[in-house]
């Protein structure tokens, strides 16, 4: 009795500490880069999208950047294309970026609006080509990225790890 007294206080104290930041980025955009393991493994993604809508529930506004190449490694290979990388980065030819086109914008991301709805928080899925939101030419695609990424690690204070040349 007395253990489950000290989980209690521990959780107010917790949430005590937290109000301060609440308040603090109420009504601020978080973004979220959601990918890899998390997203694969059901528990872990349960309590990522469950922390995700605490967040939402608090004021704050998130916004999930999220992955796929495992379901598009997958996909392609049911389709029975093959995945070409160099440097670690996927060559992407026309086929290949169809199918992560349907993979990302269709199965993923439509996978974790129902999650989100069905835990009671309500959400949105967008693609970048959704009303044009991002157009960009070639000439000007490694520019584009390398700039995102540095603003995403800017906005997430995270580390970013080399792409190698």
């Amino acid at each position: 009795m007395q253990q489950e007294f000290k989980k209690e206080i521990n959780k107010a104290e917790i949430l005590v500490e937290a109000l301060g930041y609440m308040q603090k980025y109420e009504g601020d955009i978080v973004v979220i880069k959601y990918g890899g393991s998390a997203m694969t493994n059901e528990i872990i993604k349960k309590s990522v999208l469950k922390d995700i809508a605490v967040l939402k529930s608090v004021g704050l506004k998130p916004i999930i950047v999220h992955g796929g190449g495992k379901d598009i490694n997958r996909m392609l290979d049911r389709v029975q294309i093959k995945s070409e990388f160099k440097n670690g980065l996927r060559v992407t030819d026309r086929d290949t970026l169809e199918i992560a086109e349907m993979v990302l914008s269709g199965k993923i991301n439509k996978g974790l609006v129902t999650h989100l709805e069905q835990i009671g928080t309500h959400a949105v899925g967008l693609s970048g080509k959704d009303g044009n939101m991002m157009c960009i030419s070639r000439r000007w695609l490694l520019l584009y990225m390398n700039v995102l990424i540095a603003m995403l690690a800017c906005i997430l204070n995270a580390e970013i790890l080399s792409m190698g040349k």
